[in-house]
């Protein structure tokens, strides 16, 4: 750290623990929102930069396209972000649980009054955005999609997982967990491990029957098509139990207290369990299995480089504040970008494409 510029080194005084996990905790949301949203934002402009690429050097819109099958696909760049999210929501409901315990009625009340309020106002304002500027018309089916989504039970239909905002599933699979976290959390909080294992072998379990369906073509898959299978949350139920196991056994203190050396050896360790991730990718199959390995992975690597990190709290200042404000982006930004390209469906260069990003983003 002897070669860290002074000026971005904070020196003034040391952080709590609670300061650090604090610190820790917005900044993987802030990496994890940026991954999710560029993902969005590149990967539903892939035909316009394709042909950006071609009228530069000729063939790019095939190289774009072998690079979109490597990222977008084999290795759900972007979508791992999501994995971050489930992690940090148990881990942070643990860490309440360890303050107080609230009776199911406050405990609900709590946790949803903490997301639906800006999901409803998140649904009105993309709603409003889309019927002014004509990219929906209000309907039968329209006000059907609205209604599912209000409701949150978008996830259990696949007409409507891709309907108003296709990422907003996530909520309508978090908000069950809590109904669930109601029911065991007495056990689950008290021998964290055996529980995690148990939620890892249903999830396992559901991954082998949706393969089996598959083989059988009894559905078809692609991101979107899996997640109605996913409205009772199996497919990341057990990233939820790890994250409140992590908090049950001190991982955090464990972390910050590893040396630089041991850091980047998690940080390999991670890095290699991404590998294995991206060659089960190439299959159809195999994509219904490799998020197990992204999950680890992202909570391996970004845990180690955010604590390796800590002296240079100036730069890290940025990534905290999009990580606070990481739920807010979420819920609009996927509407924002498909209305961007609604009326600006072309781009002359990738130049031009990321100066976009960045003014999109700081919108968002």
């Amino acid at each position: 750290m002897k070669a860290i510029d002074a000026r971005y080194v904070d020196t003034s005084r040391d952080m709590s623990v609670s300061e650090k996990m604090s610190i820790w905790m917005d900044c993987l949301k802030g990496i994890a929102i940026l991954g999710i949203v560029g993902f969005h934002f590149f990967g539903d402009r892939t035909p316009s930069l394709a042909a950006a690429a071609t009228s530069v050097g000729g063939g790019g819109d095939h190289l774009l396209a072998v690079a979109r099958s490597v990222f977008l696909q084999a290795t759900h760049f972007g979508g791992q972000g999501i994995h971050i999210f489930f992690f940090l929501s148990g881990y942070g409901l643990s860490l309440s649980e360890a303050k107080a315990t609230l009776p199911p009625r406050k405990f609900l009340l709590r946790r949803v009054s903490r997301l639906y309020p800006a999901f409803f106002v998140a649904l009105l304002f993309v709603v409003a955005l889309q019927l002014i500027t004509r990219q929906a018309s209000l309907g039968p089916v329209y006000l059907e999609q609205i209604l599912a989504n209000l409701f949150l039970v978008r996830n259990f239909s696949s007409e409507w997982i891709r309907t108003v905002n296709g990422n907003w599933w996530f909520v309508a699979a978090i908000i069950p967990m809590y109904f669930v976290h109601i029911g065991l959390r007495r056990y689950y909080l008290a021998r964290p491990l055996l529980w995690l294992g148990i939620a890892y072998l249903i999830s396992i379990s559901y991954k082998v029957i949706i393969s089996v369906a598959l083989d059988k073509n009894i559905i078809q898959f692609d991101a979107g098509i899996l997640n109605p299978y996913t409205a009772f949350f199996l497919n990341f139920w057990w990233i939820f139990i790890a994250g409140m196991a992590a908090q049950r056994l001190g991982l955090f203190n464990k972390l910050i207290g590893l040396d630089t050396k041991k850091l980047l050896l998690l940080m390999l360790v991670g890095a290699l369990l991404e590998l294995p991730g991206i060659l089960l990718g190439y299959s159809l199959t195999g994509r219904i299995f490799n998020d197990d390995f992204f999950a680890v992975a992202q909570i391996c690597m970004m845990s180690a480089l955010v604590i390796m990190m800590f002296p240079l709290q100036k730069l890290m200042h940025p990534i905290r504040v999009i990580g606070a404000s990481s739920y807010g982006i979420y819920l609009i930004h996927h509407p924002l970008s498909k209305t961007i390209i609604f009326f600006f469906p072309g781009i002359s260069s990738i130049f031009q494409a990321c100066a976009l990003f960045v003014v999109y983003f700081l919108v968002c």
